[in-house]
């Protein structure tokens, strides 16, 4: 029998006296059928073992952080133990991340080296959407349903038609989109490794090889000792200079209320940046000192240090993390009474110059690249084509493989794994750092770091992120005097006319679109914002609309609130308004109904469970 390829699901009681799965159920995601369903754990188990008398079974869980908690404890309880080599009868393994990510178990009843296994993944890495808008994006013609989650099941419930529907749409609407997935050759662990995959197989494996060579080697010990260099590897020097999107609110205009404004959104920065820059490429040159102009490696990392002081009239665009002086998060003004340390690619130091006024410089050193145009032109033509030109899945599918590439460049090859252990005093699962016996050990602030994996190639990720916060900030710079809040590939401006000296274009890559004009804006702090933001439609059925007459053309008018507030879940965000949106909010049950409060996870009984508990505006 052919490998079998399954989505399942767990329904259960969020009840700390009685938590345990009363619902379970597995989908084929060939065909799109229902191969099991019950009111238990145990009898999905018992089916599981009977399919591997004659095959091996992947599963795919949506937000297997979830439902994994269920698997484990099934499994320790039920005298499987954990072996990282699988070598024993009933045993399994586990990939879970030291921030508590679930990526892979993998379950063996048979002791022989070729005896069927189970495999459990997370979906959620490879599509990352909840289920309502995957059968939204999929076009998958089918609706996510509702029922009473906290309701308490007894033991042998059974189960109701509603339930049934329930749980069954849920799977069947995450085994369709992946099944579209899988149609496509996208059959890895996560949406990047299989950008990463399909790119690499287009470029073919003889190139790849060649542009990306791998960095995971020793800096040269004279330059350590003479720069006082702690990187151990050209890697782990260039990886100072990898930092994510910009993301900034305006002080000028934080906690007031702002009305009349524009959105303008890059049309796919990132991948807009991996075709129209010059990228690096190649074994990079070490050189002393300030980078001198080089034909053959026009781009370069600068390790420097410096004072800095921000100019008037522009924003600020440096972060420090690491260091006590610094706010890991905040953008400063200006580095204090003390020179601080930068690693940062050209295209920061020369925004950095533009900024900021440097005083007391001191080049240290750095690595120049070979740049080129056109390495990611294929693939982004390829994916760029299919998202122009199709809707649903294979739309969705694009985006997705059009936005997880770049970031794959820059893997982290260390990582502190965890494993999970039962806790017979507290009755519950706990997970403990992974031990290793191999030589690819390193002890660092006494937690075990495993070499599992050697990096790709940083500096791709480092220079591409680069270009993108460049195209943001240059735009922010240029519209300083009407500028409210920027996310990554947003900018938020006051005043509904479009800005004149940035390229508007509704679809065109890398230009900027008009994503949504607000009749008022309030903006408290990176990642915490909230508009009404105007919807205009052609005359269509819309409920709770204002009528509006422009140019004799009959339209639809209306607002809707779009909030958006870091860990605050959708049930609290229509509990806040204009007026009471700050920092110190805090949502609990004693201002909101019960059913809409914040829901954090918690380890009892036979799994997790969602505990009300309160949501504050920071």
């Amino acid at each position: 029998m052919a490998l079998l390829q399954l989505v399942g699901d767990f329904e259960t009681n969020n009840d700390e006296n009685n938590c345990r799965v009363w619902a379970s159920c597995l989908v084929n995601i060939e065909d799109n059928k229902v191969v099991h369903l019950s009111n238990n754990i145990d009898d999905l188990f018992k089916y599981l073992n009977m399919l591997l008398k004659y095959t091996s079974v992947n599963i795919y869980f949506h937000n297997l952080k979830f439902d994994g908690e269920f698997i484990l404890y099934y499994l320790l309880k039920n005298g499987y133990t954990y072996n990282d080599n699988l070598n024993e009868k009933n045993c399994f393994k586990t990939l879970i991340t030291e921030t508590g990510a679930f990526y892979q178990f993998i379950i063996k009843n048979g002791k022989g080296k070729n005896a069927n296994k189970i495999t459990i993944y997370d979906s959620l890495k490879i599509i990352p959407l909840k289920v309502k808008v995957i059968a939204e994006s999929f076009n998958l013609h089918m609706k996510k349903g509702s029922i009473d989650y906290d309701y308490v099941r007894p033991l042998n419930h059974t189960l109701t038609e509603e339930e049934k529907e329930y749980i069954i749409d849920d799977c069947k609407i995450v085994a369709g989109a992946l099944k579209q997935m899988f149609d496509e050759g996208l059959t890895k662990m996560t949406i990047a490794s299989n950008a990463f995959s399909f790119f690499k197989t287009k470029l073919g494996s003889k190139k790849f090889n060649s542009y990306f060579p791998n960095l995971d080697c020793d800096l040269d010990k004279e330059y350590k000792e003479k720069y006082k260099l702690s990187d151990d590897t050209i890697d782990e020097f260039i990886r100072k200079s990898y930092k994510g999107g910009y993301v900034y609110a305006n002080p000028k205009y934080t906690n007031k209320i702002i009305k009349n404004g524009i959105t303008l959104d890059v049309n796919s920065l990132y991948p807009s940046r991996m075709k129209d820059e010059i990228l690096p490429y190649d074994l990079p040159v070490f050189y002393e000192g300030e980078y001198n102009y080089n034909e053959n490696y026009p781009l370069y990392i600068q390790r420097l240090k410096c004072k800095f002081n921000l100019k008037r009239g522009y924003n600020p665009i440096i972060q420090i993390k690491g260091n006590c002086r610094f706010k890991d998060t905040e953008y400063l003004t200006n580095s204090g009474t003390e020179r601080v340390e930068l690693t940062v690619t050209n295209v920061d130091l020369e925004l950095i110059k533009e900024h900021y006024k440097l005083s007391e410089v001191e080049y240290i050193c750095g690595f120049m690249f070979k740049g080129k145009k056109g390495i990611f032109d294929d693939y982004i033509n390829y994916w760029g084509e299919i998202k122009k030109n199709n809707k649903g899945g294979k739309r969705q599918i694009a985006k997705l493989m059009l936005n997880s590439l770049y970031g794959k460049f820059a893997t982290n090859p260390k990582g502190i794994l965890k494993v999970p252990v039962f806790d017979y005093l507290m009755g519950k699962i706990k997970l403990e750092n992974k031990i290793f016996e191999n030589e690819n050990i390193e002890f660092l602030h006494d937690k075990i770091i495993v070499k599992e994996r050697a990096s790709i190639y940083t500096a791709m990720a480092s220079f591409i992120t680069a270009y993108a916060r460049k195209v943001t900030i240059t735009a922010i710079h240029k519209n300083w005097h009407r500028f409210c809040y920027a996310d990554t590939d947003s900018i938020h401006l006051i005043g509904y006319d479009l800005p004149t000296d940035i390229e508007i274009h509704p679809k065109k890559l890398g230009a900027w679109a008009h994503e949504s004009s607000w009749y008022y804006g309030k903006f408290i702090r990176a990642k915490t914002y909230m508009e009404e933001v105007i919807q205009t439609f052609n005359k269509i059925k819309v409920e709770n609309y204002i009528p509006y007459k422009r140019k004799n053309y009959d339209i639809l008018r209306y607002r809707t609130l779009d909030v958006k507030c870091a860990g605050m879940p959708d049930s609290c965000k229509k509990h806040v308004n204009k007026y009471n949106f700050k920092q110190g909010l805090t949502l609990d049950k004693t201002n909101i109904p019960l059913k809409d409060c914040k829901l954090s996870p918690k380890r009892c009984g036979e799994g997790v469970v969602l505990i009300k508990t309160s949501f504050t505006i920071k």
